[in-house]
Order: C-alpha cells, then structure tokens, then sequence
C-alpha cells in the first residue's frame, strides 16, 4: 500500500513538473484586429513566439475584394535570402521566405515581416498563415499554432464629416472677415 501511494506521488510530482515547462510555437498578426477606412494604407506584423526557429515559408491569405497586398518587408534578423514573396494570386500572397544564414536561431516573441496593406473596400477580412507554410529549426521541421488576425474597413465615422463641415465654415466665415 506504501509504495503505491509512493508511486502515485512520483507519477504526479513527473506529470507536474513538467507540464508547466513546455512552451508552444505560434504565429499570429500584430495587432490581432484592425479598424480602417476604405482607402487607408497600414501595416500589420506577422509575429512569433517560438522555442526556436530558424527559418521558412509562409503563404498568407486575405480577402483580394477588401484589402490589396503592396509589399512584404522581411525583418532585418533573417538575413540569409529574405524574400518578401508574391505577387498576389487571388487572395494568396505566396512564398514570404525568412532564415538565418548562421546557426543562430529566434527564440522567444519576435517579428518576422510586416505586410504593407491597401484597404479597397468596405468588409471584413481574415489575415492567415495558410497551412500550406513552413516552419523549421536547427533539427526539426515546426507545426506552430497559428493565429488569424482580422482586418475590418469600415466607414468613415459621420463625425468626422460633421467636424469637416464646420470647420469649412469656420474657414469661410474668417476669410469673409478679413475682406
């Protein structure tokens, strides 16, 4: 009965302590969600937070009626054939290829591109990592959650109309003051 209990207690004590140690990959969209306007241009981070990661490819996806791809810039951290990827395909902007030229790994949360964006028109489009990407480290190829970011074009606020318009007026009464 004793060493039973004591094999119960080893078999917790293992499965807790190291339950808490291991860490998850993951690529996402910094921000997560956007809020633009119908001819807005922004950028958004491709982000990760890894182990380690050495290197790979990713296709992104969006919706080609809302927003327009302008470019890809790959941080300056993957320096060995940094490649920005496209020309858009539909709504795929392929082949975004990062990695580093000496076995000096990314570990931790980092950026690694920002995608220069066009708002076209009014909706909601999903930014992904399309399962199609690759992700790898010194010894291994990576399967990372990845997270979907979310662009929303919405319409200018009546405020702003309505701020514009007085300020017009405000314009056009002073000009007639000085004459």
């Amino acid at each position: 009965m004793k060493t039973q209990l004591l094999r119960l207690i080893a078999a917790t004590a293992l499965l807790f302590s190291t339950g808490g140690v291991v860490l998850a990959d993951t690529v996402d969209f910094n921000p997560g969600t956007k809020d633009v306007g119908v001819g807005d241009s922004f950028s958004v981070d491709i982000a990760g937070d890894f182990t380690e990661l050495s290197g790979g490819v990713i296709d992104l996806g969006f919706d080609s009626a809302i927003l327009r791809v302008d470019s890809v810039v790959i941080d300056p951290y993957w320096d060995f054939l940094p490649e920005g990827g496209g020309p858009a395909v539909g709504d795929v902007w392929p082949e975004i290829g990062f990695d580093v030229f000496v076995n000096d790994p990314a570990t931790g949360t980092f950026t690694i591109a920002t995608i220069n964006l066009t708002a076209l028109a009014l909706g909601s489009s999903s930014l992904s990592v399309l399962a199609a990407s690759e992700f790898f480290s010194t010894s291994d190829t990576l399967s990372p959650t990845r997270i979907d970011g979310t662009v929303n074009v919405v319409p200018v606020p009546a405020a702003v109309w309505l701020f514009g318009s007085g300020l017009l007026g405000l314009v056009g009464v002073a000009r007639k003051k000085t004459s």
